[in-house]
């Protein structure tokens, strides 16, 4: 049914005998399903406090609280739970005030055993949603605080997803960059080599990485490191901002240079002194020869 090997189910009805054939009854139709049954609104609710719930299954009509009161309870705290109502109370106003409650489904209870294979399927739809919204909500979160900078880029090279990080690189947040194209913030001279090169590397192998220029609004440019990967639909850009990076490089190979300089140029001098010096003894040899001869 889902990536997850069993889905846990609170089913709530103060027939405490419908709990035990509804229970039975789901697990026939989807052997992933585990049903764990309440007879009351509040032990319900403890059910949910202490158990890994993923799917709520309650009738409407029960004594202290019905389903809608038990539904705004549980909203308060787990406002994307999936809650389906499986009442026997069929009527339009319980329907509008369910789905103005936040209720995932409503299914009227009938004498057929068809209603079973009916929820266990709801039940299925509703998890399933439920459990990809909640990963691509922790996936969104994961981007946002993410120290590198990620941006999910359409088709039409649209900005569709950008964290701070990637928007800070061009000081800008990033409900400026969404909706607007990449081709925005890049030199003229990126954007075609972006056509000529980048784009058929990355339609052929589904990745590229490399060093690029980005282009600020004040048109300022920096120097970034992009790894790109293909998606159905676009691609996800990862950017470091290397302008720092490469400002310490330049400097530190300025001072190499620099430093080989003066090293050569007191290679050169000790050259010459040496030279200076074997021209010194020279003559003083000569010299000395010459007066020795004389006397």
């Amino acid at each position: 049914m889902t990536e997850q090997s069993e889905v846990t189910v609170l089913h709530v009805d103060d027939n405490i005998q419908f709990t035990e054939l509804t229970a039975e009854m789901l697990t026939s139709q989807d052997s992933d399903i585990s049903v764990i049954s309440a007879n009351t609104v509040s032990e319900g609710v403890t059910l949910v406090e202490s158990t890994q719930v993923d799917c709520i299954v309650s009738d409407y009509d029960m004594p202290t609280q019905n389903g809608i009161n038990f539904l705004t309870t549980i909203r308060e705290d787990y406002p994307d739970l999936p809650f389906i109502l499986f009442t026997s109370k069929g009527s339009e106003e319980i329907a509008s005030e369910a789905i103005s409650a936040g209720v995932t489904d409503y299914i009227q209870k009938s004498f057929s055993n068809e209603q079973y294979e009916l929820l266990a399927n709801r039940i299925s739809n509703a998890v399933t949603g439920y459990h990809a919204e909640k990963k691509r909500q922790q996936w969104k979160e994961a981007i946002e605080t993410a120290a590198e900078g990620i941006a999910i880029v359409g088709e039409d090279g649209e900005y569709l997803q950008v964290n701070e990080a990637y928007a800070a690189a061009y000081n800008e947040s990033p409900t400026t960059l969404i909706g607007t194209n990449w081709q925005e913030w890049s030199p003229k001279k990126e954007i075609t080599r972006y056509h000529e090169e980048i784009l058929s590397t990355l339609q052929q192998q589904d990745q590229w990485e490399g060093e690029s220029l980005g282009l600020r609004k004040d048109g300022s440019t920096f120097e970034q490191h992009l790894s790109l990967s293909s998606l159905d639909d676009g691609h996800v850009c990862v950017m470091e901002d290397i302008s720092e990076r490469k400002r310490r490089e330049k400097q530190l190979n300025a001072l190499h240079d620099a430093t080989r300089t003066l090293m050569q140029s007191r290679h050169k001098q000790a050259v010459a002194e040496k030279s200076s010096e074997y021209r010194r003894d020279s003559i003083g040899s000569r010299y000395q020869c010459a007066m020795a001869v004389r006397s």
